[in-house]
């Protein structure tokens, strides 16, 4: 087993010991449990778990849709962050500092697109139509999903970043969070592969001329040129 495999196994374990909790350790949680102090946000697939893990690779507490889940907001013991596409739905009255992360649209699109998650009537799609229109088609919804997901993040965000860049931006990430661990970045980066939680694609795309075309192309042309991305 190499040590990505394993590293993968190790995640898989937690998730189960997760699930897996008694209701009395719920409850406990429940009432003396509370927000984190920073969130990392962004659309799904844009890399929430690998950010996640790099920040505890650094020291510093964060989970990874542990508070913030499709079924709501569950307080925590001892996590200082959190890491989870579903937190920006619920940031309105969070106080604590929130950190928007992009991944580049079309990367994003093709993976959004090649998994089930769109399918009418799916526990995802009906919590995302809540905040943006769905047609039961997989790629204009995955292109809806990516405008409409990003603009509820930039809402709450004091701080945008391409996770592409992440090399550059670790360092200042951890500035805003946990500035005593803002050294480690250049020593934590390397020990973590950036394919974490990838998954197969049945389709990809290469330009935006392979999208469909019309008025949500042309939304998510203009937030691919705002956050920094050729659009060419």
């Amino acid at each position: 087993m190499t040590q990505f495999s394993r590293y993968r196994s190790s995640l898989q374990r937690r998730a189960v010991t997760a699930r897996k909790k008694s209701p009395a350790i719920r409850r406990f949680e429940g009432r003396f449990g509370s927000l984190p102090a920073f969130v990392v946000t962004g659309t799904g697939r844009c890399g929430t778990q690998y950010i996640a893990e790099l920040f505890r690779l650094c020291g510093v507490s964060c989970g990874h849709e542990m508070v913030y889940r499709r079924e709501g907001v569950f307080p925590r013991v001892g996590c200082r962050g959190e890491s989870s596409w579903y937190a920006a739905a619920y940031l309105d009255d969070f106080d604590g500092v929130v950190l928007h992360q992009v991944r580049d649209p079309l990367q994003t699109i093709s993976s959004l697109a090649s998994r089930q998650m769109w399918e009418p009537g799916s526990a995802i799609a009906t919590f995302v139509e809540d905040f943006v229109e769905l047609g039961g088609d997989p790629v204009e919804d995955a292109i809806a999903f990516y405008v409409g997901w990003n603009l509820l993040c930039e809402k709450n965000a004091q701080y945008r970043y391409q996770v592409e860049r992440i090399d550059d931006e670790l360092s200042i990430l951890l500035g805003k969070v946990a500035p005593r661990r803002a050294h480690l970045a250049p020593e934590v980066l390397p020990r973590l592969s950036k394919r974490i939680n990838s998954r197969p694609r049945r389709v990809t795309y290469q330009s935006y001329e392979q999208l469909p075309g019309g008025l949500a192309r042309d939304e998510l042309l203009k937030m691919a040129a705002r956050y920094g991305y050729t659009t060419e």
